[in-house]
């Protein structure tokens, strides 16, 4: 099955030879620091436990080859992975719950390329934005894909909701709350924490000036255009606000209404294996995908 979902057409990888589907991959999963050919060469002389480089293709015969392979190859393999952790290992939980932090960052991609003539392009620089879902504890990465940079954070981990599973808690910061996004955690029944101290919302003002511990809020219904944009229901959805004080600082934090006693987060929220520590040491800057 995944010698065939990771081909980019049928033909592709057909015929028996030294640069198979396999080899191909192993070496991509290397990482290359340096020209294919040396990296190639590298490889072969590592996977035949010789001390001299050993080259069994030419970087000619290297670029095509990578063209006919699916990017999406390499998210198979990284599902596949985590299967066997969680078979063999299992996740890190907190309160029964796998943490998966999710958040973006701005890259700059540089582009090289050869005309038809062989002559080498000019620097190309492309701005993209890379999104992650990430599980703490364990340095793993659930999901990860390149955007274009007129995509919104939100959009991003919508489009990786489906990564989720039940027991998942997840952790965003600041630039993530939304209306409409409250709305579909809610709907599909996930956890989430996320901090929401910076935002406008009435019920969010009312609660910082309150001075509750906590407190269950409702919040509007999203609007008709999210609401048919992500199909989610247009209706109100109540959530739990908590208070959270680190010195000087007071953050509101925002979980689901059911998720939690207030004394079980704020006991354990110091501490960066939590969902509320992981929160808050990665929202003093962006995290790094």
């Amino acid at each position: 099955m995944f010698f065939i979902r990771a081909r980019l057409s049928e033909k592709a990888f057909s015929q028996t030879g030294v640069l198979s589907l396999p080899c191909l991959i192993a070496c991509l999963l290397g990482g290359f620091t340096a020209k294919a050919q040396s990296e190639g060469d590298a490889f072969f002389a590592n996977l035949g436990n010789r001390a001299d480089l050993l080259r069994q293709f030419s970087a000619q015969a290297f670029s095509p080859a990578r063209k006919q392979l699916f990017a999406t190859a390499f998210e198979l393999l990284n599902d596949h992975f985590l299967t066997l952790v969680d078979e063999h290992f299992g996740f890190p939980l907190w309160n029964g719950r796998r943490v998966v932090a999710g958040d973006a960052t701005a890259l700059r991609l540089t582009l090289f390329g050869k005309t038809t003539e062989g002559k080498p392009f000019a620097r190309h620089v492309v701005d993209a934005i890379g999104f992650a879902l990430y599980l703490p504890g364990i340095e793993m990465t659930l999901a990860s894909k390149l955007h274009l940079p007129d995509v919104g954070e939100r959009q991003m981990l919508f489009e990786h909701l489906d990564k989720l599973r039940d027991n998942d808690m997840l952790v965003l910061d600041r630039c993530y709350p939304a209306y409409w996004l409250f709305a579909a955690l809610t709907q599909r029944g996930r956890d989430f924490c996320m901090r929401a101290d910076s935002l406008n919302f009435a019920a969010i003002r009312s609660f910082r000036r309150s001075g509750l511990t906590d407190q269950i809020v409702t919040l509007p219904a999203p609007a008709k255009k999210d609401a048919l944009d992500y199909e989610i229901a247009a209706t109100s959805c109540q959530i739990r606000l908590i208070r959270q004080v680190f010195g000087q600082e007071v953050r509101a934090l925002v979980t689901p209404r059911s998720w939690l006693s207030t004394p079980t987060l704020l006991t354990h929220s110091a501490r960066s294996t939590t969902p509320a520590g992981e929160l808050r040491k990665h929202s003093a800057g962006s995290s790094t995908v």
